[in-house]
């Protein structure tokens, strides 16, 4: 029999396959630009972390803009109809599930509970995405645990992509059906030995043919690519506008020996009185006046300043590395280094921290620890100056 002798049966409309591959484009669009927040040393190839977080946030809001416009634009009636055949789980569904032999119908137990967790997923990436977004800009809204569920969907995601894609492309008896949904239709033998109760459904009553129109086509198109890397632009450009009341954290000096420190110490002149704190203050406004008196050498105030600074902004680790290292200046290098600690363990990861922890440790006469420190720093620092101050220090620790 020749190839177009054989018989075929429709399995996906237009509006359901554009669905899934907007879903998909969007999806790794967000995984790649995630990562690259997710692990910093990646982060310079798109120029910076707020680049990277700009174009993060960008997929998002094209990934919901354009999976909306499918949605209104394309056949909103098959896609409830399809939506009711995944919700609708039967004893059937059950016994499938227990490998009893029942035959399934268009989609099978393990279909319908891929779509649900990886619905699922979708709504938690949402919910989470838009609280992360909104604590910075609104103090109640900072919640601890938030990025912690972020990431924790985005490895279930994975998980469940890597299955999908493995039986999609890999698996011999379940490969066929990867052209359901590329072109819309599969073998009609292949569908009445994996779907038989759907196949034979189909052959009684056979599903008219609806096609999405080819202006949702387009306009999810143009909405994935002109629209991301529109909104991209704007959000790097507030990104950058912002920049200026985010506390950047120098890297400790180098140690110096005592009488050069001494030397280069300014005399000593009486404390000027500094204003208390305003607890109801902006978290930012207060961090940065913080470092501001830490390079006045202000140092109580700082602390006092930085302490009421990190309720506002727990998940900070910029601030809290810089509430350490005024803590160790302060002369109460036990505190200090664990707030360095905590900060290193920030996810996303601070990698600037390690480095002032290094560099506090060695200071402090602890130079296996702040060797250790400084290597771990470089094993997953991108070149820089940051990676230069390391190893200069690592280089004069040794001689």
């Amino acid at each position: 029999m020749s190839h177009a002798a054989v018989p075929l049966v429709r399995r996906f409309s237009g509006t359901e396959r554009l669905l899934h591959w907007t879903h998909t484009a969007g999806f790794l669009a967000m995984l790649g630009t995630g990562l690259l927040l997710y692990v910093p040393a990646f982060s310079d190839v798109l120029g910076g972390r707020p680049t990277a977080k700009a174009a993060h946030l960008g997929a998002s809001i094209a990934w919901l803009v354009a999976m909306a416009l499918v949605v209104l634009l394309g056949d909103r009636r098959g896609l409830r109809v399809t939506l009711q055949e995944i919700d609708r789980f039967d004893q059937d569904d059950r016994d499938w599930l227990r490998r009893r032999g029942t035959p399934p119908a268009r989609f099978n137990a393990g279909q319908k509970l891929h779509t649900v967790v990886q619905a699922g997923f979708a709504a938690l990436f949402v919910a989470s995405g838009t609280l992360l977004w909104l604590s910075e800009r609104v103090n109640g809204l900072r919640l601890q645990g938030t990025i912690v569920v972020h990431d924790a969907a985005m490895f279930g995601a994975v998980a469940l992509l890597l299955g999908h894609l493995w039986l999609a492309l890999v698996w011999p008896p379940t490969r066929h059906a990867m052209r359901g949904i590329v072109r819309g239709t599969v073998r009609a033998s292949w569908a009445a030995r994996h779907h038989p109760r759907w196949r034979a459904a189909s052959a009684e009553s056979p599903r008219a043919r609806r096609t999405v129109p080819r202006s949702a086509w387009l306009a999810s198109v143009l909405i994935l690519v002109v629209g991301g890397t529109a909104t991209a632009y704007v959000v790097d450009d507030s990104l950058g506008d912002r920049a200026g009341e985010e506390v950047s954290i120098a890297p400790p000096a180098a140690p110096q020996p005592a009488s050069a420190a001494a030397a280069a110490a300014p005399p000593v002149e009486a404390e000027q009185v500094v204003p208390p704190p305003d607890p109801g203050a902006d978290p930012l406004q207060l961090a940065a006046e913080a470092q501001q008196l830490q390079q006045d050498g202000r140092l109580n105030a700082a602390i006092e300043r930085y302490r009421i600074a990190l309720r506002g902004l727990p998940g900070r680790p910029d601030v809290r590395a810089a509430y350490g290292i005024a803590l160790v200046d302060a002369g109460n290098e036990d505190e200090g280094f664990a707030q360095l600690r905590r900060a290193t363990r920030h996810t996303p990861r601070y990698e600037d921290a390690r480095l002032a922890l290094g560099l506090e440790l060695l200071e402090a006469g602890r130079a296996a620890e702040g060797r250790a420190q400084l290597r771990r720093y470089l094993r997953s620092a991108a070149p820089g100056p940051g990676a230069d101050v390391a190893r200069a220090a690592l280089e004069r620790d040794a001689r």
